[in-house]
């Protein structure tokens, strides 16, 4: 009797300790997916776009953007975004004789994503690209006008990270939205292009 007594003592205590212990969740497996998969990082970019057609103006401004960053211990970083930017420009023009100035502005809201590849600890080059609506207004001369169209745009650069909760950019890429600064007589439009470079800072709270 005695040694069955003892089994079922014993076996009474374990359980009860297994009760009162905590209880943990099993470690992620590897390409399982966590909350902290998905980053928010938050960022501000100075553009300088320098038109691709000789009687466009350049244009410059902010961009503001919301950014979602897959796990930043990865070497290859997905990266998708919403943006939002406003860009003016301005370009004396000559026409018939007489000369004027035309005044433009554009306000693109794109979605946008981007692949991050580590190049070392601290430095990523990224390539990607934008695409959403712009609205655009012309002011000068005998014209104007605004509309809005489809935006798009495709780039490249390179980040880097002084600490893992900031990080600065250069960056180009080459936009093209479907809105012209002149009045066409037959109410269409035609591309606005320019070559930008970016320039930029985001952290992360």
């Amino acid at each position: 009797m005695k040694p069955v007594f003892a089994f079922i003592l014993t076996t009474g205590l374990l359980s009860s300790a297994a009760c009162a212990a905590p209880y943990y969740l099993p470690s992620p497996q590897p390409g399982a997916l966590t909350p902290y998969d998905m980053q928010p990082v938050y960022s501000i970019e100075g553009l300088c776009g320098i038109a691709a057609q000789s009687n466009e103006p350049d244009v410059w401004g902010p961009r503001l953007r919301f950014n979602l960053y897959s796990d930043a211990a990865s070497s290859l970083r997905h990266q998708f975004s919403l943006n939002v930017a406003g860009l003016w420009g301005s370009k004396n023009q000559h026409l018939a004789g007489e000369s004027y100035k035309t005044d433009v502005f554009l306000l693109p809201l794109t979605a946008g994503y981007e692949v991050n590849i580590a190049l070392s600890e601290k430095t990523l080059f990224y390539f990607g690209g934008k695409a959403g609506y712009a609205w655009g207004r012309a002011d000068g001369g005998y014209h104007s006008h605004s509309s809005g169209g489809f935006t798009w745009s495709g780039g490249l650069g390179l980040k880097y990270m002084p600490n893992e909760r900031t990080y600065l950019s250069l960056g180009y890429e080459y936009a093209s939205t479907d809105f012209s600064m002149h009045r066409h007589p037959s109410g269409g439009s035609s591309d606005f292009a320019s070559h930008i470079i970016s320039l930029g800072v985001g952290w992360q709270f």
